[in-house]
């Protein structure tokens, strides 16, 4: 049975990622490669950008266990921004460079310069990450799990599920695969009621919110199912229509994404989030699974 460490999203930070490399027992043999005593592999569920300032520390680690063969790095919403940004079109880019767009990306893009070599290395390096895992009684996904946006996107990956070129001509069409790339790496989303708007913490406005996709709730409301919404922002207790059904497949789903504080914890019985905020003064976690298809509590760690 195979043992995994998933691991949430480290935003630039590396040093909180070598402490809990190390928390979680992984050493390094004679030839400078990771390895666990135990057998363990991590599975980093992707964002490895944009925050912190220890990008280029953070992707020489990640990418020093994947080629160690002891572990698996995802794509994250952010290296697949990363990507669309420096994707050309006939309008510009993939991701435009707009003053909103460029702001967000600005700590990898001060490490990593525009049009600079290292920086077209790191891009081809994020066309190397699959964006979804799954393996006997497990899966791991960046922001949600959905079968049929899986599904939708299924004819423009490769064997591994790394994203082939003809995904991105898709995606500039902003289609069904546009929007299951969106559902998969940025999670479920809706528009706010009446014109609602809120700010988020670059101030900028939002006039959506994250969705709950993974938990069921007696009433499915827009203050009932809001993930990742300051606690300060009054949504609406008015009923959604048509909203996702939670998930109830019988494999366990590991993810990142959302921003989540406190003690850490399973979401269901099936579902963990891993992101506990590390970029946001919140700590770095993994999840250690060792075959359970009850998760638990106590099998979170961080340093």
């Amino acid at each position: 049975m195979s043992k995994y460490h998933i691991i949430g999203d480290v935003h630039g930070y590396a040093s909180f990622l070598k402490k809990l490399l190390k928390k979680l027992g992984y050493e390094k043999n004679e030839s400078d490669k990771y390895y666990h005593p135990k057998g363990f592999k991590v599975i980093f569920v992707g964002d490895y950008i944009d925050r912190g300032k220890e990008e280029e520390s953070t992707i020489e680690i990640v990418k020093k266990v994947v080629e160690s063969e002891c572990g698996i790095a995802l794509m994250g919403n952010h290296e697949y921004n990363a990507i669309c940004y420096a994707t050309p079109t006939a309008q510009g880019y993939l991701r435009q460079h707009t003053e909103k767009n460029t702001y967000q990306h600005q700590a990898f893009l001060d490490e990593y310069p525009f049009g600079s070599k290292k920086y077209k290395e790191a891009i081809e390096w994020f066309k190397t990450l699959p964006i979804y895992f799954e393996d006997k009684g497990i899966r791991v996904i960046h922001a949600a799990w959905s079968t049929k946006d899986i599904e939708k996107v299924q004819p423009f990956l490769n064997e591994n599920n790394t994203i082939k070129d003809t995904l991105l001509l898709e995606v500039e069409k902003e289609g069904e695969v546009y929007k299951s790339m969106e559902t998969l790496l940025k999670g479920v989303e809706y528009e706010l009621p009446n014109g609602m708007v809120w700010k988020d913490k670059d101030g900028i406005k939002r006039n959506t919110m994250r969705f709950n996709w993974f938990k069921k709730v007696d009433k499915v409301t827009y203050k009932n199912c809001a993930l990742s919404i300051p606690k300060y922002v009054d949504l609406p207790d008015v009923e959604i229509c048509g909203g996702v059904e939670p998930y109830n497949e019988k494999e366990v789903v590991f993810f990142g994404h959302y921003w989540m504080t406190g003690e850490p914890a399973p979401q269901t019985e099936k579902t963990a989030c891993v992101d506990y905020s590390v970029a946001k003064k919140g700590i770095l976690v993994a999840y250690e699974w060792s075959g359970e298809s009850i998760l638990k509590k106590e099998n979170f760690i961080f340093p």
